[in-house]
């Protein structure tokens, strides 16, 4: 049976077929639509009722084809791709090198601080705290492929800063590119005529590009020695002190010499990142007598003072005449009565040198300095040879005090004998 409908806006009620329930129908009234849910039933009368739905729900659109034959169609594509290749294509690349020619032909801006597109993307270095952006350096190097090469940039930047009052540096890293910067920098162009670690690539503002220095390496058939004497090479005091330590480990060998003359040159420097000790240390197994004036003129310096008695003991560990010059004349700075630094200092040093700082010893042996004698004859019951027993009998004649320690030498010297 049909049902009642009533449009919501003229209130016209008319019959429509249940199948339009929960449909949007039209009004035969007003013509309005509106969406009919439900309604009564009513009787059917035998007439039919038309509503109008939406024409595109029922209605599918029609489309106007034209067919066209296949070869044409194709001849119309080859003949597309053919004006492609040869001409828009052609005219592309053209346009596109005429352009990036004239980019590349134009002078590069010594104030600009942009960063040119071919140098590709570089490290990203987190801002240096406490410096404003005028005085900040930025270097970008590239060659940067080994350990070795990156410490000495990281070194070598250092040199560019400011002279005097705070300063910092950052770097990082990554696929043979660096990113560095240091503060403060007031005059970019000087730093980059200060720079030796590469070549200066171009001054763009306050950023320098740099092309880093080949790194020096190490040939086929190396070993420990050559890697150690490598790494006691680079700037990084790291790496210093591990050729170091494996140094003091490694037994002398034909390349003694030349192991001397790099510790030699380490111990001038005065920036190394360690104590001194160290090389003197490792000097004392692999130095040799031409290591001697090193010694001594590192002995004149402010750091020497507090490295005066290791200094000492590798000038004992090396021997010769000029080493144990140097350690007598420490003995010889007292006061006549046995009480001073140097004595203190060069007695290990003495005894260390052994049996052959015993003739410097006896000669310092005399009745006009007593207060030196105990200390005598205690190196003297260390190093001491037969010869040296009759000058400690003589001194227990004059002085009665030296007895116990005299005869206890004389033992020991006995002792050694047998």
């Amino acid at each position: 049976m049909p049902l009642l409908a009533r449009c919501r806006h003229c209130r016209h009620e008319f019959p429509i077929a249940p199948r339009f329930r929960g449909q949007e129908v039209e009004c035969i009234a007003c013509g309005e639509r509106f969406p009919f849910s439900d309604g009564p039933e009513v009787p059917d009368s035998g007439e039919e009722y038309v509503v109008e739905v939406a024409a595109e729900q029922d209605v599918e659109p029609a489309i106007d084809v034209e067919l066209m034959p296949v070869e044409p169609r194709r001849r119309r594509l080859r003949q597309a791709a053919r004006i492609f290749c040869f001409c828009i294509l052609p005219a592309l690349l053209v346009g596109g090198g005429a352009v990036y020619v004239w980019h590349r032909m134009q002078p590069r801006s010594a104030d600009s601080n942009e960063v040119a597109a071919e140098d590709g993307d570089w490290p990203v270095v987190d801002a240096l705290p406490g410096f404003e952006p005028k005085v900040v350096l930025t270097l970008h190097v590239t060659g940067a492929n080994t350990e070795f090469t990156h410490d000495t940039v990281v070194d070598g930047a250092g040199t560019l800063i400011d002279a005097g009052g705070n300063h910092a540096t950052r770097a990082r890293g990554s696929g043979g590119r660096m990113t560095i910067l240091v503060a403060p920098v007031s005059d970019p162009q000087a730093a980059a005529k200060k720079i030796k670690f590469g070549v200066v690539e171009s001054v763009r503002g306050r950023t320098i590009t740099v092309r880093a220095n080949p790194a020096p390496s190490l040939g086929p058939g190396t070993d420990a020695l050559d890697q150690a004497l490598f790494n006691l090479q680079s700037p990084n005091w790291m790496r210093q002190e591990e050729a170091l330590a494996k140094l003091k480990t490694l037994p002398v060998d034909h390349r003694r010499k030349a192991v001397a003359k790099a510790l030699e040159q380490a111990l001038a420097n005065p920036n190394h990142g360690f104590p001194a000790d160290i090389i003197l240390e490792v000097l004392g197994v692999w130095g040799t007598e031409e290591s001697v004036p090193a010694i001594e003129t590192f002995l004149k310096t402010l750091e020497g003072d507090f490295s005066y008695r290791t200094a000492l003991m590798t000038l004992a560990k090396i021997k010769g005449k000029r080493a144990l010059e140097i350690i007598m004349g420490s003995f010889d700075r007292g006061n006549g009565i046995g009480v001073h630094h140097g004595q203190s200092e060069a007695t290990p040093a003495i005894i260390a040198f052994g049996p052959g700082a015993e003739d410097a010893i006896l000669e310092r042996f005399r009745p006009d300095d007593p207060g030196r004698h105990l200390v005598i004859v205690q190196i003297l019951k260390e190093i001491g040879t037969e010869k040296c027993i009759p000058f400690l009998e003589a001194a227990v004649d004059k002085n009665l005090l030296l007895d116990p320690h005299a005869r206890a030498a004389a033992q020991s010297i006995k002792g050694r004998k047998k």
